[in-house]
């Protein structure tokens, strides 16, 4: 094997370099690096060269061998030295080692040309590649790896992938596989770690085999095992060979390895967050506390939509938490978090390590005297309305560094955790225009529920109310102050939803300061508390066929709406004026469903439905109309409920040409009976 030599001359010392194992025509491309130039880049302190024998070439990353000792101890740091390593053999070492040194070292050196020159190649392709020229160069019957394959994040055992050079004899390949298995489940059944798995002869009949484990040293992760079959009996240069190859060969596989898992775990997390509601929050949080190997890993975030009106400390939260891959309830000291701190914790833009409290709450520490967890704590906004102002938190808490690939993973899942609590935001936003809050948490909570009764279509006859605000818009041009017109209007509507759902309605839209609420199914029949033991639809729609529609009910809880609606305007004053409200009813049967995709967009269509406006449209400020159809309900419902005493009364108060029907409508004026 050829040795090229290099002298070197300076003021305080004199010495030799010499490089071997490579083809004169590698160095002829690659020079060898100055030894004066290495030296003065490290510095004379960590760097002695006066008669010891240094190696050095171009383009190593390698493992040292045990034999050879490094610039120092430990080695410094020194950023510009990736791509060139110079060796140091001890002062006594046989003339034997630094030529096994050599050898090694020209072998790896051929590998990191071979690695070079073919990195557009898949990561298997160049792993069959590197064995096959590592077989070429080394006088063995067989070069193999079995390496595992990336993380399931399901549970599954993690696939074994086999690799054997193509000089392997047929019958050396069949037994190959067995060693490998041999040499791994010999090292898990004896509970070493990683660090502990020996390169060990393994022998096969007459077969000789050394083999050595990969594994990515932090975290400690089992990648695969690199393994030989000698021609005679193994050496020191075949062990040193075995583990300086696999130390190559470990950080190409677990680089094919962390892509897959990566990739796996963003098309995993985008699958969970697009169920609706907070579904997918709690198994994202453990997907993402799996691949970083977190010891805990939090999300708060807001449980409404984020208001400026509302202080910090008043808004409620809700919290995840995942420890040892589960999702746990919080303790006592978590509940601190819902005691004024959530809301806090999530607005704070600053160090959360000032606050021994939220730390404690959070289980970055376990007493406000213990030491902290190292922590990373990530803001969740709402990027596309509220850039600047944080909707909610991500912590991943213990465990080992992070890598720039993890952090980027980390960073991706949590835009989609972004996109999915805006998104839960919104549903709640649009549910409350229609529904209570009790029903509005219900129905997020439980999507698939709430998709049932928002998505189905359906024939129904139901009760519509429509109730419009009188000369509201004469009101607000006389006293000109927006500020007042909306607020005004705005507490108008809630009220509304809160009267629509107290009687079992629900509240279809706002056209101005006009009102419309129905009353029927869906909602009519199921209250909350009777929804909150139905396991699935199937069951849900078992359970609507066995209540019987009922529009007499319908009328009369339209009218008892109607008679609170007309009573609770009159808490309502605007620029000093007070407001009143004209009503219109009808009971029909309509087509009900809804028409942009959004929970809490329901709505009614039919002729029932324009009755009921255009009665509205002739009642006069404070009086309820309602239609024949209603009438002849509210009839049925004095009869069949044995109640002659209705708390209101019924008139009849003529016909009217209506707009888009062709004979007069008959109409009839409801009135509370007198106090």
């Amino acid at each position: 094997m050829a040795m090229q030599r290099v002298e070197w001359r300076d003021q305080e010392n004199m010495g030799s370099a010499g490089v071997s194992g490579c083809s004169e025509g590698f160095f002829a491309r690659r020079p060898l690096c100055r030894i004066r130039n290495l030296r003065e880049r490290i510095g004379h302190e960590q760097m002695h060269i006066s008669s010891d024998c240094w190696l050095a070439f171009p383009n190593s990353h390698s493992i040292l061998p045990e034999s050879v000792t490094a610039f120092s101890d430990p080695p410094p740091r020194v950023e510009f030295m990736s791509a060139t390593v110079g060796l140091k053999a001890t002062a006594n070492a046989e003339a034997a080692t630094t030529l096994d040194c050599a050898r090694i070292l020209g072998i790896d050196a051929e590998l990191d040309q071979y690695l070079d020159r073919n990195r557009r190649k898949s990561v298997t392709e160049l792993t069959q590649g590197a064995i096959d020229l590592v077989h070429e160069l080394v006088p063995v019957k067989s070069v193999w790896i079995q390496f595992a394959g990336p993380r399931t994040f399901d549970g599954e055992s993690r696939t074994q992938t086999l690799l054997v050079s193509r000089k392997t004899d047929d019958a050396i390949h069949r037994e190959v596989s067995a060693l490998a298995d041999a040499y791994r489940l010999g090292n898990v059944e004896s509970n070493r770690s990683l660090a502990e798995w020996e390169p060990m002869d393994i022998r096969s009949g007459e077969q000789i085999v050394i083999a050595t484990p990969m594994f990515e040293v932090l975290p400690e992760v089992y990648i695969g095992i690199l393994g030989m079959v000698l021609s005679g009996s193994s050496g020191e240069l075949e062990i040193r060979l075995t583990k300086q190859l696999a130390s190559r060969l470990d950080t190409l596989i677990n680089l094919r390895n962390t892509a897959t898992e990566h990739h796996t775990v963003i098309a995993r997390s985008n699958e969970l967050l697009d169920q609706d509601g907070p579904d997918g929050l709690g198994e994202t949080l453990l997907l993402l506390q799996h691949l970083v190997r977190a010891e805990k890993a939090v999300i708060v975030y807001l449980n409404d939509p984020y208001d400026p009106d509302v202080p910090a400390h008043e808004r409620e939260v809700n919290v995840l938490f995942a420890e040892g891959g589960e999702l746990v309830s919080p303790n006592e000291k978590n509940a601190m978090i819902h005691e004024g701190l959530g809301g806090n914790l999530v607005e704070f833009a600053g160090d959360l390590g000032e606050s021994k409290k939220a730390m404690v709450a959070l289980g970055i520490m376990d007493h406000p005297t213990s030491e902290a967890r190292p922590f990373i704590c990530l803001p969740l906004k709402n990027r596309t309305r509220l850039p600047h102002i944080d909707i909610g938190k991500l912590l991943l808490i213990g465990g080992p560094p992070l890598d720039q690939t993890d952090r980027d993973v980390m960073n991706s899942i949590a835009m989609e955790l972004d996109t999915k609590i805006v998104h839960y935001h919104r549903t709640k936003r649009n549910l409350r225009r229609s529904l209570s809050n009790d029903q509005v948490e219900f129905f997020v909570r439980r999507p698939t529920i709430a998709n049932w009764f928002f998505k189905t279509p359906r024939n129904e006859e139901i009760g519509m109310v429509f109730a419009d605000l009188c000369g509201y818009t004469e009101i607000t041009r006389r006293i000109g102050d927006p500020v007042e017109t909306i607020r005004v209007a705005r507490e108008w509507i809630i009220r509304e939803i809160e009267l629509t759902a107290s009687n079992g309605g629900y509240f279809d839209k706002d056209v101005g300061d006009c009102a419309v609420s129905l009353f029927g199914p869906p909602f009519y029949e199921l209250s909350v508390d009777s929804l909150l033991n139905v396991p699935d639809t199937d069951a849900l729609e078992a359970l609507m066929l066995e209540i019987p529609p009922d529009p007499e009910r319908y009328a009369y809880h339209s009218v008892m709406f109607a008679l609170e609606t007309v009573e609770a305007v009159k808490e309502f004053r605007m620029g000093g004026h007070e407001l009143h409200v004209s009503i219109g009813v009808e009971v029909g049967k309509v087509a009900i469903g809804d028409l942009n995709g959004n929970l809490g967009s329901l709505t009614a269509m039919g002729n029932a439905m324009n009755m009921a406006a255009r009665l509205q449209g002739i009642a006069n400020p404070g009086e309820i109309i309602i239609g024949p159809n209603c009438r002849h309900r509210l009839d049925g419902y004095r009869r069949n409920n044995l109640a002659p005493n209705l708390p209101f009364t019924i008139d009849p108060g003529g016909e009217a040409d209506l707009k888009g029907y062709d004979k007069p409508v008959p109409y009839f004026l409801v009135k509370p009976l007198a106090q």
